[in-house]
């Protein structure tokens, strides 16, 4: 038997809310620039990459895995793209029947790809799905973010 990625990260589970929130530090009117500012690179690559663009929060109840959030990227990324990728996971200390709130912070380099031509971390312009769920197949929530080129 085959398991999905992300299965079996806990003894637990947890049902979602229908409610996925997504919340950006940067105001309505400003764009986030696709390229991270050029720096002295160290290690570990360019220190842009760790800044914290979007939060993700949705309210869990735990009856019993971990909440997971996986990004899907744009149609404008290159080929080769995995159609999503695990951007985070929180562990939320609850008792058994209880809710909560989880947050998940999306830096750039979590929006990023390598643009092998220019060299450098390349934020793609269009639409992004952020999803939450148990695992890579069990994905209850779904919200939109588009970004757009500055």
């Amino acid at each position: 038997m085959r398991y999905e990625f992300g299965f079996g990260l806990t003894y637990t589970t947890f049902d979602f809310s229908s409610d996925l929130t997504i919340i950006s530090p940067i105001s309505a009117d400003e764009n986030i620039p696709p390229r991270p500012p050029p720096l002295e690179i160290q290690p570990g690559g360019n220190p842009s990459l760790w800044e914290i663009l979007y939060s993700v929060e949705t309210t869990v109840h735990n009856t019993g895995a971990v909440p997971q959030l996986y990004v899907s990227f744009p149609d404008s990324t290159p080929s080769g793209t995995p159609p999503k990728q695990l951007r985070g996971f929180e562990k939320i200390e609850l008792a058994a029947g209880q809710r909560g709130v989880v947050k998940f912070d999306l830096m750039r380099r979590d929006l990023s790809y390598w643009n092998v031509e220019e060299q450098t971390w390349v934020i793609p312009e269009g639409r992004f799905e952020l999803r939450v769920g148990r695992s890579s197949r069990d994905l209850v929530l779904t919200e939109g973010l588009t970004v757009v080129e500055a």
